[in-house]
C-alpha cells in the first residue's frame, strides 16, 4: 500500500507541476514561486506515511485516506487551472482535459469512502485506471498541439521558398498588406499588423499576459514556430513566420546565439514545408555578420509579391 499511496501523490505533484509550468509558460501565474504548491501532495504523504512507520498511527484513512485526498485535490486544482485559465488559448483540448481532471481528481477524493462498498471496487478500480490512462493520453496530445489556425486558410497571394527568408524592412511593409488574410505566425515589436495574424509581442516588461514573450525565451519562440509550422502542414498550407524584432533579439541574446536560433529554425521550415521570414536592417548589423546570415538563409529577396 505505500508504494500505491506514494505513487498517487507523485502523480498528482506531477501534474499540478507541469500545469503551473505551463501557467507560467503562458505568462498566467502571478508567482514564480508559485510551483511549491505543487509538493503539497508528496509532502503530506510522506509525513503521514513516516508517522505510520513510526507507529504513531495505524488508522487506514489517516496513513491512505488523507494523502488520496490530498493528491486529488491537487489534480482538481490542476484540471480548474487548465479549464479556467488556458481555454482561450487551446480552446476545445484544454475545456476536455480541465473536465477530465477534475472528474479523476474527484473520483480519487471519495476514494476513501466508497471503498466501504466492496461489491464496487472492482468497478471503481476500472474506473480508476480508465480515468489514469485517458489522463496521460490527453496530457500528451494536449501539451503537444497547439490551435494556432482556427478557421478557413485563404489563398495564399504570395510566392515564396521553403525555408529561412530575410526581407527589407520596406518590403515587409508590402508583404504585410499581401498576408493581410492569412494566418501568418509573428513575432513583433510593432503593433502595425494584421488582425488575423497570431502575434507574440517580444519584451523584456514583465507582464503576464499569453501574448508576450521575452527576448531571451528563444527555446519557448521555436516551440511556437514549430507547433504552428506543424498544424499548418497537417492542415495542407504553407505556414509562413515573420521576426520583425531580429535586431531586438540579437541584442539580448548576441549575434551567435541568434545565428543558431535562425538556422534551427531554418531547418524545421524545411521539414514541415514552411517559411520563416526575417525582417532585415542591413545598416544595423555587421558586414561579417550578414554573411553568416545569407548562408543560413535558404534565400535572400526570393518573394514574389502579388
Amino acid at each position: 500500500m505505500d508504494v500505491q499511496v506514494l505513487s498517487r501523490a507523485l502523480f498528482g505533484m506531477l501534474v499540478l507541476y507541469g500545469t503551473i509550468g505551463l501557467l507560467e509558460e503562458e505568462k498566467i501565474v502571478l508567482s514564480k514561486h508559485f510551483r511549491i504548491l505543487s509538493l503539497v501532495p508528496l509532502i503530506v504523504t510522506g509525513y503521514v506515511e513516516l508517522g505510520r512507520v513510526f507507529g504513531y498511527s495505524q488508522d487506514w484513512f489517516v496513513s491512505v485516506g488523507i494523502p488520496y485526498a490530498i493528491s486529488g485535490f491537487a489534480i482538481v486544482l490542476s484540471g480548474f487551472f487548465i479549464f479556467s485559465l488556458l481555454r482561450e488559448e487551446y480552446n476545445q483540448k484544454a475545456r476536455f482535459l480541465g473536465v477530465l481532471l477534475l472528474f479523476y481528481g474527484f473520483h480519487q477524493m471519495l476514494y476513501p469512502f466508497t471503498r466501504v462498498a466492496t461489491k464496487l471496487l472492482p468497478f471503481t478500480f476500472v474506473i480508476s485506471v480508465f480515468l489514469v490512462a485517458l489522463a496521460i493520453y490527453e496530457m500528451g496530445k494536449f501539451t503537444l498541439s497547439r490551435e494556432f489556425i482556427t478557421r478557413d486558410i485563404p489563398i495564399l497571394k504570395v510566392k515564396m521558398k521553403p525555408g529561412l527568408l530575410f526581407i527589407s524592412p520596406k518590403k515587409y511593409e508590402e508583404l504585410k498588406q499581401l498576408l493581410k488574410d492569412f494566418p501568418v505566425l509573428a513575432f513583433v515589436r510593432y503593433q502595425n499588423f494584421p488582425e488575423t495574424w497570431k502575434t507574440f509581442f517580444v519584451t523584456s516588461i514583465h507582464e503576464h499576459e499569453s501574448d508576450i514573450i521575452f527576448p531571451t525565451a528563444l527555446p519557448l519562440m521555436s516551440a511556437r514556430v514549430v507547433q504552428y509550422l506543424k498544424e499548418a502542414e497537417e492542415k495542407g498550407t504553407r505556414g509562413i513566420v515573420i521576426f520583425d524584432c531580429l535586431e531586438y533579439l540579437k541584442m539580448y541574446n548576441g549575434f551567435e546565439a541568434i545565428a543558431k536560433f535562425l538556422s534551427s529554425l531554418r531547418d524545421y521550415a524545411l521539414l514541415y514545408n514552411g517559411a520563416v521570414i526575417g525582417v532585415l536592417d542591413e545598416n544595423a548589423w555587421e558586414k561579417k555578420e550578414l554573411v553568416i546570415l545569407q548562408r543560413i538563409a535558404s534565400s535572400v529577396e526570393e518573394i514574389q509579391l502579388g
